[in-house]
């Protein structure tokens, strides 16, 4: 299989290769083909920048990675890796931002005149 990826910010149309229909691309938007349906057309738009066309690996066995799980409440159930640490849910951020007191006060400064 390979994943064709958009990435211009409009859409683009392409002939599937041994066929008479078309592939149509959104904006950013990724599909995939198999490896006979990639046309010499879309080789050449990646050849100039337009796509990116990205041959996808197949897992044939348990070596595959696991993939999260949705659950019910709407986070994921993710497989941790011994010696890993399971990702913070700010999306890795640790950092933390402290506000800066805004002055608010009913007197007003005096100007100087120049």
């Amino acid at each position: 299989m390979i994943e064709i990826r958009n990435l211009l910010s409009q859409p683009l149309t392409f002939q599937l290769a041994g066929e008479e229909q078309g592939l149509h691309l959104r904006s950013r938007q990724r599909k995939q083909v198999e490896d006979a349906q990639v046309s010499e057309e879309m080789r050449t738009a990646a050849k100039a920048g337009f796509v990116i066309l990205t041959e996808l690996e197949q897992p044939d066995g348990p070596e595959a990675r696991p993939m999260a799980a949705e659950t019910a409440d709407g986070s994921s159930d993710t497989a941790v890796q011994p010696g890993e640490e399971p990702a913070a849910e700010d999306g890795g951020s640790s950092v933390e931002t402290k506000e800066q007191p805004t002055e608010t006060t009913s007197e007003t400064t005096p100007r100087k005149r120049r």
